[in-house]
């Protein structure tokens, strides 16, 4: 996945905090084995140096990476050392991490790694390189299995329909989740440049750096979208933008067709995608010359990969304009889940991905999603399990029952509940 670096030379590759990294720097610090082959190394994440350089030199390790959000509570963190027992553990030296079964291992930079002090007796499937949530912050230690071929080919489709090429992007989404760390790889693997940040799209640093290191694109889930409206994006000069790409989610029809025409007449392309973290994670785009035309549509499959519908019986229809369940299949869809150490010597890959959501093809092969078959929501991007929630939330004491309308989670409670503090549920759902 990284072995091209060194070909793009003294090229800048990452901008933080206003210092640099070139190509080759990049590829020098990466290529040292910092850790051992075929291990299992959990990445307390965030935009951040350390995260993405442990990230790189863990896949050329030819190990496996689970990164994992640095604000996890600690509850999550000592149950997902249980359930995976990684080897290592990197933190960074901001965070308090005491586990009596780790030892310090060495220092990188910010990051304090720490080393299992009983060797793991687990395998772990030689083609596995990342793990994955699948569900947000719901505390669910269910994971997605992602393996080299998986991500590289990923990458590769997205380089081509994005056509990136000398580009620049700024991070607006966290490297654990797919959408933002597919962003991280495309650009890395075309030679691209990134500003790593954690500023948001609220805050005047944000529009800053994008004039400053004249960025090319950003890239959005729906309620940024929102966002832009409120703080008046019709008025930015951003010159240097090329391209907005949305993921994540849908955009409700009238906000679809106000950034389509605000879009258009500032002359910048805005790139519909549709994804999951099982395929590693794009399935769709929308060339966004049909942006009007099949407006609502997820386009149609990405290079290299088939949508299709199914039936109730797993046969699939033939015929447009039927609803069924969206299916997909490539070189990219992940290799099964892991819901503990026991998994991930396992390759569970299925001949297809069914996706959970209900739509139709048109009579031009153009895909559209009508519903959803199984009880998640999405909401900022991530994918939530309402089952999973209620489930967190009855652990608390609380009977609930939680919907969703896709903008928000809403969750009812038991009117003789009504004297108990929700905070603790807010806390734990975060």
């Amino acid at each position: 996945m990284f072995d091209n670096l060194k070909n793009f030379k003294n090229k800048t590759a990452i901008i933080y905090k206003n210092k640099s990294l070139t190509y080759l720097q990049l590829d020098r610090i990466t290529k040292k084995k910092i850790f051992k082959k075929n291990r299992l190394v959990l990445i307390l994440a965030d935009n951040n140096i350390e995260t993405l350089l442990l990230y790189i030199s863990t896949i050329r390790s030819n190990s496996c990476v689970y990164l994992v959000d640095i604000n996890s509570d600690e509850d999550f963190l000592l149950k997902t050392l249980k359930l995976y027992n990684p080897e290592y553990v990197a933190v960074s030296k901001n965070k308090k991490f005491q586990n009596n079964c780790y030892k310090n291992y060495s220092d990188f930079k910010n990051y304090q790694i720490f080393k299992v002090k009983k060797e793991t007796t687990y395998k772990i499937h030689k083609n596995l390189r990342i793990l994955l949530s699948t569900s947000g912050t719901t505390g669910s230690q269910k994971l997605a299995k992602i393996s080299n071929k998986n991500i590289l080919s990923n990458t590769k489709s997205i380089c081509k329909y994005l056509k990136l090429f000398n580009d620049c992007s700024i991070t607006t989404l966290p490297i654990f989740y797919s959408f933002g760390l597919s962003i991280i790889n495309s650009h890395l693997y075309s030679g691209s440049k990134i500003i790593l940040s954690n500023d948001t799209i609220l805050q005047k640093e944000f529009w800053n750096k994008i004039k400053v290191h004249k960025v090319t694109n950003f890239n959005c889930v729906p309620f940024f979208f929102e966002i832009l409206k409120k703080i008046k994006f019709e008025k930015f000069e951003l010159k240097s933008l090329k391209f907005i790409t949305l993921a994540g989610g849908k955009l409700n029809i009238y906000d679809e067709k106000y950034f389509n025409d605000l879009l258009k007449s500032k002359k910048i392309s805005f790139v519909k995608m549709y994804g999951s973290t099982e395929a590693s994670p794009r399935i769709s785009y929308l060339n966004p010359k049909f942006n009007s035309k099949k407006i609502g549509s997820i386009g149609k499959a990405i290079p290299g990969g088939k949508l299709f519908i199914i039936n109730n019986k797993n046969v699939m229809i033939k015929k447009p304009n039927v609803n069924g369940e969206i299916c997909y299949k490539g070189p990219n869809v992940f290799m099964g889940y892991a819901n503990s150490m026991q998994d991930l010597s396992t390759d569970n890959t299925p001949n297809y991905l069914k996706t959970g959501d209900i739509g139709f093809f048109d009579k031009d092969n153009y895909f559209f999603i009508t519903g959803r078959k199984k009880r998640f929501a999405k909401i900022f991007g991530l994918r939530l399990n309402l089952d999973d929630i209620e489930n967190m939330i009855k652990d608390l004491n609380f009977n609930n029952a939680v919907i969703s309308n896709d903008s928000k989670l809403i969750i009812f409670l038991k009117s003789e509940d009504k004297k108990k503090s929700v905070n603790q549920i807010l806390d734990k759902i975060k």
